[in-house]
C-alpha cells in the first residue's frame, strides 16, 4: 500500500521535473548497471544472489556456465539438481567459506562455495550472495600429478625390487632343481617324505615370482597397442573363461548389453586383464553363490561397463584403500590386481567408479571414451581420485586427506 503510494505521488509530480535531468538519471543508472554487469561477467566464479526469499534476483554469466542452467530459468523461485546444493543455497542461514560440493546434475562438477551476508547500511538482512568456483579441472590436474609422482617413485623401487629379490629366486629354483635330482636317488621311503616338502617350496617360489611379476607390470608405463575391438567380445570371452569356476561355485551371470555400441579403439590384451581382475574379485567375493550383473551402456562419447556382485562387500572404512597396491582383504592375493586395473584404464583416457556396501555386494563401472582424442567427464560420476578417503556406498567423491 504504501509502494502504490508513493508511485502515485511520484507519477503526479514526474511532469515537474526536467525530462533531460530525467534522461541524464536514467542513462547514469544505465551505464552504472551496464558496468557493474560487466565486472560480474569478468569474474571467474560464479555469483548468485539472493533476496530476503532467497529468490534469485541477479546471476552472472560465469555461473551459467558452471551450472549450464538458462539464466531465465533461475529468476524467481527455483531449485537445484543437487540436494546438498539446494540446501547450502537456500536453506543456510549463516555465512560460509570454501565448502567442496560435488554435484552431478545437470553434468558433474566439483564446486568450491561460500555465502556472504548482504545487508542494508543498517545491517538489516536483504539477502545472501553466493560465490561458486569450479574446481573440477583444477583438482583433476593436481590429482594427476600426484598419480605420475607415485607411478614414477614405484617405478624406480620396482625396478630395484625386481634385481634385489629375483636373482634370489631364479638360484632358490636352480638349487630346487638339484635337490629333488638328489631326492631320486633315495629310497621310495625318503623321497615320499621329502616330495611333499619339495613341492611346497616350489609352490612358494612360484607365488613370490608371481608377486614380483605384478609388482613391474603394476608400475611400469602402460604402452598401448590399439586396435578396433568389440568390448562385448571381450566380457563374453571373460565370462566363457570363468564358467566353470563360475558353475563350481553357484554363481549365475546375468547379461545386458547395449546394441548400439560400436567398435572402438582399445588395447584388447590391457582391457582384458583389467575385466579379468575386476571378475576374479566379484567371484573370491562370493563364496556363496549368488549373481553378477554385467550391463554395457552408450552415452554419448562415453562406454559404461557396469560389472555388479552380490558379494561380501567391502567395509567402509576400507573403501579408500581399494587402489593401494597391497592392500588386499582376502587371505591370498597380492593386493596388486585392482591397481592394475586402475592403471589400465587410465591409460585409456577413462576412469573407474566403485560403489560397495558391505553384506550387499560391490559395483563397479569402468569407463572408456570411444574417441581417443576427446575424453570428456562423464555427467553421472565424478573422478575416481587415487588413495583418497571415500565414504558409504556412494560413487566415490573428493574428500580433505584424513591423517
Amino acid at each position: 500500500m504504501i509502494l502504490e503510494r508513493f508511485w502515485e505521488k511520484l507519477i503526479d509530480k514526474i511532469e515537474n521535473i526536467d525530462k533531460g535531468e530525467i534522461r541524464q538519471y536514467i542513462g547514469e543508472l544505465l551505464w552504472e548497471r551496464g558496468l557493474l554487469e560487466n565486472i560480474f561477467n569478468s569474474l571467474t566464479e560464479g555469483i548468485l544472489v539472493l533476496d530476503f526469499d532467497n529468490n534469485a534476483v541477479y546471476i552472472n554469466k560465469r555461473l551459467n556456465e558452471i551450472m549450464s542452467i538458462d539464466i531465465n530459468d533461475l529468476f524467481g523461485s527455483f531449485s537445484f539438481y543437487d540436494k546438498r546444493l539446494a540446501h547450502l543455497i537456500l536453506e543456510s542461514k549463516k555465512e560460509f567459506k570454501d565448502e567442496i560440493v560435488e554435484v552431478s546434475e545437470p553434468r558433474h562438477r566439483l564446486l568450491k562455495m561460500s555465502k556472504l551476508a548482504l545487508l542494508s547500511k543498517k545491517g538489516k538482512p536483504l539477502g545472501g550472495i553466493i560465490i561458486i568456483d569450479d574446481i573440477t579441472q583444477e583438482r583433476k590436474t593436481q590429482e594427476e600429478r600426484a598419480s605420475g609422482e607415485r607411478f614414477a617413485t614405484l617405478s624406480q623401487l620396482a625396478a630395484g625390487v625386481a634385481h634385489e629379490v629375483g636373482n634370489p629366486l631364479n638360484s632358490l629354483q636352480i638349487h630346487l632343481e638339484l635337490l629333488k635330482k638328489e631326492i631320486k636317488k633315495l629310497s621310495a621311503n625318503s623321497q615320499e617324505k621329502l616330495v611333499g616338502f619339495v613341492e611346497t617350496i616350489r609352490e612358494e617360489i612360484d607365488r613370490l615370482d608371481k608377486i614380483v611379476e605384478q609388482f613391474l607390470e603394476a608400475s611400469r608405463p602402460s604402452l598401448l597397442k590399439l586396435e578396433e575391438v568389440a568390448i562385448e567380445s571381450i566380457i563374453k570371452e571373460l565370462v566363457t573363461f570363468f564358467s566353470p569356476e563360475f558353475k563350481k561355485n553357484n554363481i549365475k551371470i546375468k547379461e545386458i548389453f547395449s546394441p548400439y555400441i560400436p567398435s572402438f579403439l582399445l588395447d584388447r590384451i590391457q582391457i582384458k586383464q583389467a575385466l579379468l581382475n575386476i571378475f576374479k574379485n566379484s567371484l573370491e567375493a562370493m563364496p556363496k553363490g549368488g549373481n553378477i550383473y554385467i550391463s554395457t551402456f552408450l552415452r554419448g562419447d562415453i562406454i559404461e561397463v557396469v560389472i555388479k556382485d552380490e558379494g561380501i562387500g567391502i567395509a567402509e572404512n576400507n573403501l579408500y584403500r581399494i587402489f593401494e597396491p597391497y592392500f588386499t582383504t582376502k587371505t591370498e592375493g597380492s593386493g596388486l590386481g585392482l591397481m592394475i586395473t586402475y592403471r589400465i584404464i587410465k591409460a585409456h583416457g577413462g576412469d573407474i567408479k566403485f560403489k560397495s556396501k558391505l553384506d550387499e555386494g560391490t559395483e563397479i563401472t569402468v569407463i572408456l571414451p570411444l574417441k581417443r582424442d576427446n575424453v570428456p567427464l562423464p555427467a553421472r560420476f565424478g573422478r575416481l581420485p587415487p588413495f583418497k578417503n571415500f565414504t558409504g556406498s556412494h560413487n566415490i567423491t573428493q574428500k580433505k586427506n584424513k591423517k
